[in-house]
């Protein structure tokens, strides 16, 4: 009878043994799941945090090219207002010049 009682203690304690080693398989799974997990959301928050900041410089050129645009923009106005004024300078220079006299120079 004593050797039946050891054999099922034994046996009780392979089967604990096996639940716990199980539930500790189980558990390092569930821990690399979630190692996994984040893994994979620190990667995607890289790459997100990557490409914010490539959006960034992209809006920050096209700023600086707006900006660029807009000097050169008032430039040329400034010249065409220029040449306008030259031009209606040259017209009002050649009206006063031949307006009713004729001397036979031209």
């Amino acid at each position: 009878k004593t050797n039946r009682d050891s054999e099922r203690k034994i046996a009780d304690l392979r089967i604990l043994v096996d639940d716990v080693v199980q539930k500790l398989k189980d558990h390092r799974m569930q821990e690399s799941e979630k190692d996994d997990g984040r893994k994979g959301l620190k990667e995607q928050a890289v790459h997100m945090v990557q490409r914010i900041n490539e959006m960034r410089e992209k809006v920050s050129q096209t700023e600086e090219d707006n900006l660029a645009l807009k000097r050169s923009e008032a430039s040329l106005r400034c010249q065409l207002r220029h040449k306008e004024q030259q031009l209606e300078n040259v017209e009002r220079s050649l009206t006063t010049r031949f307006s009713g006299r004729y001397d036979g120079r031209y």
